[in-house]
């Protein structure tokens, strides 16, 4: 994957962890109000900033990120891929499901070939 493209993707998964986490702090204040609780005196980022963290056109420090998951229960890998990645994600994992399959069945024939072979030599 060249690097412009998972540099977009972060930037689009960090923007929508951020706009989840406003969404779940019930709006761009309330979620201002917790970060800056967190900065304490030093640099409060502002709502201007926590908003353009929302999107996506300044990504928020990395352990802003970790305090949000914490706080509002969130998981970083749910926003890592963007939906083209995530779609592609899941066309492989039917694949895979589907090779599962035919694996299955494939050595339910070979065990039951196992079986005749062992009782028609006890015979």
């Amino acid at each position: 994957m060249p690097v412009g493209h998972m540099e977009n993707a972060a930037k689009t998964g960090v923007a929508r962890f951020v706009s989840q986490a406003r969404s779940r702090a019930g709006s761009g204040a309330e979620l201002t109000r917790v970060i800056e609780a967190w900065y304490g005196q030093n640099g409060k980022p502002g709502r201007s900033t926590v908003d353009s963290w929302a999107n996506g056109s300044n990504p928020p420090p990395g352990w802003v990120l970790f305090a949000l998951a914490r706080k509002y229960d969130l998981s970083l890998d749910e926003f890592a891929l963007s939906d083209e990645d995530r779609r592609s994600l899941a066309d492989q994992l039917a694949e895979l499901r589907l090779d599962v399959q035919a694996l299955q069945v494939e050595m339910a024939r070979l065990l039951e070939g196992d079986e005749e072979a062992t009782a028609a030599g006890e015979g």
